[in-house]
């Protein structure tokens, strides 16, 4: 037996990374691919897992990644976020304009507002303090699109629903 760190988990694929060998595996309960350890080997390895359980998504992301590289890994957290059942309806209580909110993937207790404004707004510290990366719009003005926002996009470009709250 290996010793594993739990990563990303789909439906069906996950991808989990092997100490003793220094691999990132994509298995089912057989290993289906491998990659070399490195940040980005493991970003491949989470785009290969996505395109074995969500085909949609995988291309999705793709088509980000190609117009936009700097939204890659942003897409891969985003689609792997959406698939993880972390996109849920406005609550009655939020801003008219909050269109959905997103469950934090490092606290529970945490969700964030994402508000249409002429473009996507998100209550998320990336968003809100400049780490995301900005990015042009059709209208000439640059936006800040972080992996919230990219969930939302890619919720209405792939036809998923909002799983309601508990």
């Amino acid at each position: 037996m290996t010793a594993k760190d739990s990563s990303i988990v789909h439906e069906l694929v996950t991808v989990s990374y092997n100490f003793s060998e220094r691999i990132y595996e994509v298995s089912n309960g057989a290993v289906l691919e491998t990659f070399p350890a490195g940040k980005e080997n493991k970003l491949t390895a989470e785009l290969a897992a996505l395109a074995y359980n969500a085909p949609d998504l995988h291309s999705l992301v793709l088509r980000v990644a190609e117009k936009h590289p700097e939204l890659k890994s942003r897409a891969v957290a985003a689609a792997n976020m959406l698939l993880a059942d972390g996109l849920l309806p406005p609550d009655p209580y939020d801003h008219p304009s909050t269109i959905a909110r997103i469950q934090s993937v490092s606290d529970d207790d945490e969700r964030y507002l994402v508000q249409w404004r002429d473009g996507y707004v998100c209550s998320c510290p990336d968003h809100q303090f400049g780490k995301a990366p900005n990015i042009p719009f059709s209208d000439g003005w640059e936006r800040p699109i972080c992996k919230h926002s990219l969930l939302v996009s890619l919720a209405k470009r792939s036809g998923r629903a909002f799983v309601e709250a508990v």
